[in-house]
């Protein structure tokens, strides 16, 4: 099958063969949406803003579901056969060059809040494969990727397959996120580790502050950007679902579903 190409809103009515869903007054600008194959969704949860972004389905049966805010999209999503990216609502990105690969049937899921500066990576595969020359077994799976509520990814960070970021944390420039990493942590470095917990963060930029600014932001309290796991079951079933759901319509509507399950510690990790 012939690719198909959408540079606006209105191209997209006349998808062929895939799923398009436009919810509210969502917009397009210097996009480009790409179909390789067929029974894909698209479904932009509305209302959405897209700028400098590539959103390209190289294959068949895969979702890229992304939630309202008031701020742009500005990422290059790859991905393969029934593959899954989701990112939550009141996202935000810094320049127009991060960039999502999403490789066999594996996921990125993005929560709520998420704030990317310039050159973020996230990848599920390595991608190519290796073996272990001694039993000619492959070594290394492809693994999906979990990324929490209020999350801030520095310029250039790097996120490997395998990964779950729990909510409220902050990946310092330049770092290469090899593992699981814990709420409300500072994690730096190649490979990262965790540099300090118990911290949250605000969007306030201080590039403006005058003194009296910088004197009245020097407290506040934690209550909104602390994060405790609500209960531990939620990233299994996040997990298991993802996983197991067969079709693309299946996996878009269990994206719905748990988009509606607004507790705060929903994507916490102790």
């Amino acid at each position: 099958m012939a690719g198909q190409e959408f540079r606006t809103i209105e191209s997209l009515k006349h998808v062929r063969d895939n799923t398009v869903l436009v919810d509210g007054d969502t917009t397009l600008k210097n996009t480009v949406v790409e179909f390789h194959g067929v029974d894909n969704i698209l479904h932009l949860h509305g209302p959405v803003h897209l700028d400098g972004a590539r959103l390209r389905f190289y294959g068949d049966g895969s979702v890229i579901h992304i939630c309202q805010s008031k701020r742009t999209f500005r990422a290059c999503v790859n991905i393969w056969h029934s593959g899954t990216f989701h990112i939550g609502q009141d996202h935000s990105f810094n320049g127009a060059s991060s960039v999502i690969s999403i490789s066999e049937r594996s996921y990125v899921f993005i929560g709520d809040d998420a704030m990317f500066s310039q050159s973020v990576v996230i990848r599920t595969a390595d991608p190519h494969l290796i073996f272990d020359c001694e039993s000619g077994q492959r070594i290394n799976p492809t693994k999906p990727v979990i990324i929490g509520d209020h999350v801030w990814l520095g310029q250039e960070v790097n996120v490997l397959k395998g990964v779950t970021i729990g909510s409220g944390s902050i990946l310092a420039a330049g770092a290469m996120i090899t593992k699981t990493l814990p709420s409300n942590a500072v994690a730096g470095g190649n490979p990262a580790r965790v540099i300090k917990t118990g911290v949250f963060w605000s969007r306030t930029t201080v590039h403006a502050f005058r003194p009296l600014d910088t004197e009245a932001s020097q407290h506040m309290s934690p209550t909104q950007f602390t994060y405790l796991p609500d209960n531990t079951d939620v990233l299994t079933h996040l997990r298991s679902r993802l996983t197991s759901e067969t079709t693309a319509q299946q996996r878009n509507d269990f994206l719905l579903e748990f988009d509606s399950l607004l507790t705060h510690g929903r994507l916490a990790v102790a």
